[in-house]
């Protein structure tokens, strides 16, 4: 086993870090996302870019307020902190959030989520949980052992959000 620091261009502060299957993702404290590793389907958010070889910041989330990132096999997740979320990568991991095919090369608003004020995501490798600001959660992904909560384990994919089936007490705060 041998280390390999990464490098960046200045001192920065970061507050969080996350990695795919073969990327990596981390923010900084003053709110800059930084990228680098492999993407041809996407999962970096810098359009058609195959690979990166040292950390690159996503110019297009520049003015964005970022909250929380995620990182699945081969999509990255962005929570804003107004509530919107955004995904970048391969629609083969079955996480864009949508039902029309196609892959996101940059970071891309969920439409589904629209109308509910996200407060908190996260993912494995090939599903995502949200938590909303009223205390639901919502899955969607890959569902073949029935991780999603929905209920239902026959249906292997599902490719918009869905609510966790729970008890109407409970209320969700966060997901790790």
């Amino acid at each position: 086993l041998r280390l390999t620091p990464v490098n960046f261009d200045r001192p920065i502060h970061l507050i969080q870090m996350c990695r795919g299957i073969g990327h990596s993702v981390c923010l900084t404290k003053d709110n800059v996302l930084f990228v680098w590793g492999n993407g041809p389907k996407g999962q970096l958010g810098l359009g058609n870019v195959k690979q990166v070889e040292k950390p690159t910041v996503i110019q297009c989330l520049r003015n964005h307020s970022i909250k929380k990132i995620a990182a699945g096999n081969d999509f990255t997740l962005f929570l804003l902190k107004n509530g919107l979320v955004m995904i970048t990568g391969s629609e083969l991991s079955s996480c864009l959030g949508k039902e029309t095919p196609g892959d996101f090369f940059v970071p891309t608003i969920i439409n589904s989520l629209l109308s509910l004020d996200t407060c908190d995501l996260d993912c494995g490798p090939n599903h995502v949980v949200v938590i909303t600001a009223k205390g639901r959660a919502l899955a969607w992904g890959h569902n073949d052992f029935g991780q999603l909560g929905i209920g239902n384990s026959s249906k292997k994919i599902i490719l918009e959000p869905m609510s966790i089936l729970m008890t109407d007490q409970v209320i969700f705060k966060k997901v790790f």
